[in-house]
């Protein structure tokens, strides 16, 4: 049996995983992206409307991340979005991590796939080993390791590479973690290996609840015995690997500190309603956004987003509810510690959670959408000792548990055929109207999958128990693990047929396809920005006959080429879509929003078309539907197909020189107003004194960009004097050089920086040098060789 179940995992892996391996398509909603936004405006109809972050964050910055491990550098910084980005430190792009090795060996975007079938395969294995290692048999590790990897929870999240990339190593933590409490060879500085790798490969919000939740469930599977030197262990294992994953989590750390994190965004759909827990149970409850048959979400939370607490299983809920019954102290812990879980997810509630944010920043909210991946583990790890208990049990018990779940099943399959006769249509936003939708839709109620399957599968593993137990009792009684290998194809069928819906999976050829207005962009750009603007007299609200979904999706992505999807295509938009913004950028751009815009990233569009702090960025295009009519005179149509681009004439060159005149020093806080009401168009701003500088010769000539690369520029000075600018972010770590002698940066305008210059300079250096990226070195070298250490003298002394 031992040499069957890795294959028949290993195999359902690759089923599910056989079109980006086998068939090369990405695992990435790219329809989504040409069906709602210009210039692409394709007439196809999305896979799945709810999935959206992945084209506009995890795969342009992916793919910028791995240009540049192709080209042999370590990306530190972005220049291509914004004014310039910490590419190390955004959480998202994560370019230590185990999980790009491949794409240094196999092209893009090919590799995009194939990170998550790594990711899964880790997981999987975790679970397995762990299963394994607390007593369960290779086929009850097997069911678990297979409710874990496919249900809801896990596959929703499989297009964001960040999240399932730290969850993944939660499992092998836990379990190295035990190994460590057993006193076992190199168990703690292997758990603080996983750590390291874990906080190397995720966001640092769900590698924490990996990192502590796998900590967590290690002690309550050992037990309460030695409990000091259980926390002592962990407490090793969690310093050791902060300090080898130091060289990003320290500029991660940085840039919240430079951050401006709303707290509050998600209040609405990141804390656990108690109606979700029914989709625990029935899958698509509350609607399916991959097949589209959901309705509304004013009742139930969300529809998507209320998904990333899915279906477990039915059998893996059977088995884990069967696991009660055995009298094993890890089963009851693993059972009283989900109960627990449940009920804090449940109290978690918003006055908590500005508590909880203030304390911790860089966590933010207890997330409950994330922190569910720990109760699903439970739920895996109770099934394998259901799974393990049937095993045990006698042919009698198997007889009439056979009984009770064909009876259990009939019985939800005529009450809801019931509840189907007595709903009327009514298509309120309320658990009625979906019921009465669904009764319309398919005839009878009974018959929507999502009651169907589940019912089904409950009939179906009591007809095989009774019947083997019946009418095969010698076969039973010989090969006891045979009702549970159907239950794991029953399993497998039921998570495949549910979660292999969510995610839409598209040819190469479909992710940012040629764009002729794009690629007129990518002629003329050169090192100036663009920028794509809404037309606000196409404001949703003031359009007839507007859908929800249009009206959501234009309000918070924009109405044409949403932030990011420029970089793809090698062009530099100022605006950003992330979740780690810096404060100076968002109180800037928070002057350019429309007063109807939500408060959120810099992702929204414009109100004004000829801002001067656009000018002051160095935006030189903008792209606009072709319903503009009206805009400045310094703005000149020089393209005019699907979309209109305009350039603007009075765009500020990347780089130029102030004189001290029209310098003046403000508080930081006023600067964006100063900046769009200013009469003088020459003026700057900035927060520190004002180094007054020799008056510029007649003969100086403009600055000149010599050099651009994303971690160096090189400036040509000539009889110049005064304040040079760079339209590229202040950031902490950039350093300026004149002729080669250290010169203080400074913040100019709130976002860009400049430094002072005299007339003899001849050269300006901008050095990206970060103290993080350098104490982040040596913190993890040192890291690195205290686990060496560890090895190496474990090592000599068994020698010994």
């Amino acid at each position: 049996m031992r040499q069957v179940v890795w294959p028949i995992l290993l195999f359902s892996l690759l089923i599910f995983f056989h079109m980006p391996i086998v068939r090369g398509m990405v695992p990435l909603n790219a329809d989504w992206l040409n069906h709602f936004f210009l210039p692409w405006d394709t007439p196809t109809k999305p896979h799945n409307l709810e999935l959206d972050d992945p084209s506009l964050n995890v795969y342009p910055l992916h793919k910028v991340s791995s240009d540049y491990r192709s080209r042999g550098s370590l990306p530190l910084w972005l220049s291509d979005i914004g004014t310039g980005f910490p590419l190390l430190a955004d959480n998202t792009t994560l370019p230590l991590s185990v999980f790009k090795l491949p794409c240094a060996l196999f092209p893009w975007p090919w590799t995009y796939g194939i990170q998550v079938f790594l990711q899964h395969l880790i997981l999987g294995s975790g679970v397995y080993f762990l299963a394994r290692q607390i007593g369960l048999s290779h086929l009850a590790s097997s069911l678990a390791a297979c409710a874990m990897l496919f249900c809801e929870t896990c596959v929703v999240w499989m297009e964001f590479h960040f999240w399932l990339s730290a969850f993944c190593w939660c499992p092998w933590i836990c379990a190295l973690s035990i190994r460590a409490f057993q006193a076992r060879e190199f168990g703690s500085v292997l758990a603080a290996v996983a750590v390291g790798i874990c906080l190397l490969s995720g966001q640092i919000q769900v590698c924490l609840y990996s990192v502590f939740g796998g900590c967590a469930i290690g002690i309550l599977i050992a037990g309460p015995a030695r409990m000091v030197f259980k926390l002592r262990t962990c407490l090793f294992s969690i310093v050791l690997g902060v300090a080898l994953a130091a060289v990003q989590y320290i500029p991660t750390w940085e840039l919240v500190g430079q951050g401006f994190r709303v707290s509050n965004r998600y209040e609405r759909v990141n804390f656990l309603q108690f109606s979700e827990i029914l989709t625990w149970v029935f899958p698509d409850f509350f609607g399916n956004p991959g097949s589209g048959d959901y309705q509304s979400d004013a009742y139930f939370n969300s529809t998507y987003l209320g998904k990333h607490g899915g279906f477990i299983g039915t059998i893996s809920l059977l088995f884990a509810f069967l696991s009660m019954g055995r009298k094993n102290p890890v089963c009851r812990r693993l059972g009283l510690a989900f109960l627990i879980g449940v009920l804090v997810l449940i109290a978690n509630r918003p006055p908590i959670q500005h508590l909880f944010s203030a304390l911790i920043p860089v966590v933010g909210q207890l997330h409950h959408k994330r922190a569910l991946c720990l109760l699903m583990l439970i739920i895996s790890l109770l099934a394998g000792f259901g799974a393990d208990a049937l095993v045990g049990s006698t042919v009698d018990f198997k007889r009439r548990l056979g009984v009770w779940l064909v009876s259990l099943a009939l019985a939800l399959a005529v009450i809801i055929s019931m509840v189907g006769a007595i709903v009327g249509y009514d298509q309120s936003s309320s658990i009625w109207g979906i019921l009465s939708s669904r009764q319309q839709q398919y005839g009878w109620l009974i018959l929507w999958p999502t009651f169907l399957l589940p019912i089904s599968s409950l009939g179906l593993l009591g007809i095989t128990l009774y019947g083997s137990a019946s009418w095969c009792t010698e076969f039973t009684e010989r090969y006891k693990f045979w009702p549970v290998a159907v239950a794991l194809v029953i399993l497998s069928f039921e998570l495949f047929y549910f979660g292999g819906r969510y995610n839409p999976h598209v040819s190469a050829a479909q992710i940012y396809p040629v764009v002729e207005s794009l690629n007129w962009l990518q002629k003329h750009q050169g090192r100036m920005r663009m920028c794509a603007v809404n037309d606000p007299s196409a404001h949703p609200d003031m359009l007839p006959g507007a859908t929800d979904g249009y009206r959501q999706r234009y309000l918070w992505k924009g109405q044409i080429l949403p932030p990011n999807t420029a970089l793809p295509y090698g062009l530099n938009d100022v605006r950003i879509k992330q979740s780690l913004l810096t404060r100076r950028y968002r109180s800037l751009f928070d002057c350019l929003k429309l007063p109807t815009e939500p408060p959120v990233l810099v992702s929204s569009h414009f109100s004004q078309l000829g801002s001067q702090i656009l000018d002051r960025l160095s935006v030189k295009y903008l792209m606009t539907p072709k319903t503009v009519s009206e805009f400045p005179e310094h703005y000149k149509v020089v393209y005019d197909k699907e979309v209109l681009i305009f350039e603007n004439l009075a765009a500020f060159p990347r780089t130029y020189l102030v004189s001290h005149e029209n310098v003046r020093q403000v508080d930081p806080f006023h600067i964006p107003n100063l900046l769009e009401q200013a009469s003088n168009r020459h003026l700057n701003f900035v927060e520190k004194p004002i180094l007054h500088s020799e008056k510029k010769s007649k003969s100086s000539r403009p600055p000149q960009i010599i050099t651009y690369d994303a971690h160096h520029v090189e400036i040509s000075v000539s009889n110049s004097a005064g304040l040079l600018v760079l339209t590229d972010a202040w950031y902490p770590g950039w350093k300026a050089y004149v002729d080669g002698n250290a010169a203080q940066p400074q913040p100019v305008n709130l976002v860009v920086r400049g430094a002072w210059i005299q007339s003899q300079a001849t050269k300006v250096e901008w050095v990206f040098d970060p103290l993080s990226v350098k104490l982040g070195f040596w913190v993890s070298a040192i890291g690195g060789l205290i686990t060496c250490g560890f090895v190496g003298s474990t090592f000599i002394g068994r020698r010994r």
